[in-house]
């Protein structure tokens, strides 16, 4: 969502001349560069900064907009360039570049967002399987490794089997269905899966320990890179998709030299 904030106004830089919002001459200009404005908005919704995923709830305050005086001739005319006190022979004839503004708008935008803390949502499946009570401890140790977080749970009147309702991330929903079976052996039944929610993971990616005391505690950033499951999950997608990571390819490395015999 974009709104442009009450007291809005286009500075002419170099002059440093500011026209009103409530202006003739501020319609025209923002009618001329509002398409673009949306296109650049619509190119970061659909492709964030972080993965190149969608995103949720997001919008944008425009405070204020600058625009350079050599592209006012090829948007005003004589009249309106009069009106506020610009002379058309002091301008170039540059005009407006719709690619060129949208590109500038959308690094405009991935600018502000990242200067802003960040944090990623993830889809959830809502789990529903059964186990026999005597593996209930192996059941609760496949859930907590995987993340899962159970909101329910039954005994079926005359037996042992164990109903139970959890919700399970999608990114630790692959291959939990063979190691339930492998823990259990084979008493847990396979999990039965539909999408529940998205869910806003609260851990910080960017996150790095600083002080004496969280060093002590975590190690240096490129350790705790590894042991950061936000990050990790992040690493996976951008990896996944071509998008440059922070990874170290040579951890250990000697140099090379050639012995003599």
């Amino acid at each position: 969502m974009i709104i442009l904030d009450n007291n809005i106004g286009i500075v002419i830089q170099p002059n440093g001349i500011t026209i009103s919002n409530k202006s003739i001459v501020f319609n025209k200009l923002w009618s001329r560069i509002r398409s673009s404005v949306i296109a650049g908005f619509q190119v970061v919704s659909s492709t964030g900064p972080i993965t190149h995923e969608p995103l949720h709830g997001i919008g944008y305050v425009i405070e204020n907009i600058e625009i350079n005086v050599d592209i006012l001739p090829s948007i005003l005319s004589y009249e309106d360039l009069k009106s506020i006190e610009l002379e058309q022979e002091k301008t170039d004839g540059s005009t407006i570049m719709s690619g060129h503004l949208i590109s500038e708008i959308k690094d405009g935008l991935y600018i502000s967002m990242l200067s802003c803390p960040l944090r990623i949502v993830e889809p959830i499946y809502i789990c529903e399987l059964q186990c026999d009570t005597s593996f209930i401890g192996s059941l609760y140790s496949v859930l907590t490794k995987r993340r899962g977080v159970v909101i329910k749970e039954d005994i079926i009147d005359g037996t042992n089997l164990l109903l139970l309702t959890a919700h399970l991330p999608v990114a630790e929903s692959f291959g939990f269905a063979q190691e339930l079976l492998k823990k259990t052996s084979g008493n847990g039944t396979a999990p039965q899966l539909a999408f529940s929610h998205w869910s806003n993971m609260k851990e910080d990616p960017f996150w790095k320990p600083k002080t004496e005391e969280e060093l002590e505690e975590y190690g240096d950033a490129n350790k705790f890179n590894e042991l950061n499951k936000i990050r990790l999950l992040i690493d996976k997608i951008r990896k996944r998709k071509g998008l440059p990571i922070e990874e170290k390819l040579v951890v250990n490395a000697e140099k090379q030299r050639t012995l003599k015999k």
